[in-house]
């Protein structure tokens, strides 16, 4: 059995007011998983504004990004076994009465297309082999992020 986590971090949004302590609390999460649960440096996959990339590919935390590397663990390297953390520390919305991740790259006019929907992510997560997946989400849902919402 192999411990894997997603710790993802986003301060800098292009399109919403930056946030102070996301990126810091994603890094903080991946350090103690590796440091103190025993975790492999190269199962605890960083998303954040700066993380550098991994298997030559970026980790910048897109809309596109975010799916994929799920996607990609899921399907190339989680085993039936395995566990899967998965942590996002962010902006959530609530558009039209369903819940949003919001990747750094997402508009705040075009929400359903440019945010992931939290049930889109949680069928994801259920198509990985593994039996065991744990999600942590810490979203910031200022009133202000969107009027009328």
């Amino acid at each position: 059995m192999n411990q894997w986590a997603i710790t993802v971090g986003i301060n800098q949004y292009h399109r919403f007011q930056p946030l102070s302590y996301a990126q810091r609390d994603a890094q903080a999460l991946r350090t103690f998983l590796v440091d103190e649960a025993g975790f492999a440096v190269d199962r605890c996959l960083l998303l954040t504004d700066s993380s550098p990339t991994v298997f030559g590919k970026s980790t910048y935390p897109t809309l596109e990004n975010l799916q994929s590397w799920i996607d990609t663990l899921g399907q190339r390297y989680l085993q039936r076994d395995d566990v899967l953390w998965f942590f996002f520390s962010g902006y959530g919305i609530c558009h039209e009465g369903q819940d949003y991740v919001v990747p750094i790259d997402a508009q705040p006019d075009s929400i359903a297309t440019t945010a992931i929907p939290l049930r889109s992510i949680y069928q994801r997560l259920r198509t990985i082999p593994t039996k065991t997946v744990l999600v942590l989400l810490d979203m910031n849902r200022s009133e202000g992020t969107l009027s009328n919402e």
